[in-house]
């Protein structure tokens, strides 16, 4: 029976599943492995969108072309951290009882965080609806709910206020 230093963890560790080695490939600017390809396959078509909403391949400058470089890697990274968490799970339990969140869970944010920075670096942030002043959405807004249903409790006829009282008070 071979003996094992102190500190080391039992058995063979080196055909563990986890995302942690196809990250690491990814932060390298490797390829990852075979079995993962449809990673790349999904995240190429994803860019392929994000390049034809900046005009095309043709279009994009040489910076533009790393900045979606790095937004494939980022992407790349939460696909794989997501099916990691499908196959086990978010949390893990520590052999002292304690939980800890998966590593690729505790990754997470910093992948999604990049993906967020390529974009706006793109130009492709969210942005806001051009808000209308309080006058013209009201009137927008009540003239669509006569129109849908002038019984309807948003009509002028249907709020108390407006009402005529009844015959008879006073």
């Amino acid at each position: 029976m071979t003996t094992r230093r102190a500190g080391a963890p039992k058995g063979n560790l080196n055909s563990a599943k986890s995302v942690l080695p196809a990250l690491k490939r990814l932060k390298k600017g490797k390829p990852l492995p075979a079995e993962l390809t449809r990673v790349v396959a999904l995240v190429d078509r994803e860019a392929d969108e994000l390049v034809s909403d900046r005009g095309g391949w043709s279009g994009i400058t040489g910076a533009e072309r790393l900045v979606i470089s790095t937004w494939k890697s980022a992407r790349q990274a939460e696909l794989l951290i997501w099916q990691e968490l499908i196959d086990r799970g978010a949390v893990m339990s520590n052999p002292d009882g304690s939980w800890d969140l998966q590593p690729g869970a505790q990754r997470l944010a910093s992948f999604l965080s990049a993906q967020r920075a390529a974009l706006v670096a793109l130009g492709l942030e969210r942005k806001a609806k051009p808000v209308q002043d309080l006058h013209t959405y009201l009137s927008e807004n009540y003239r669509l709910s006569e129109v849908e249903s002038p019984s309807s409790p948003t009509s002028a006829s249907a709020c108390p206020e407006t009402r005529s009282p009844p015959s008879g008070a006073s």
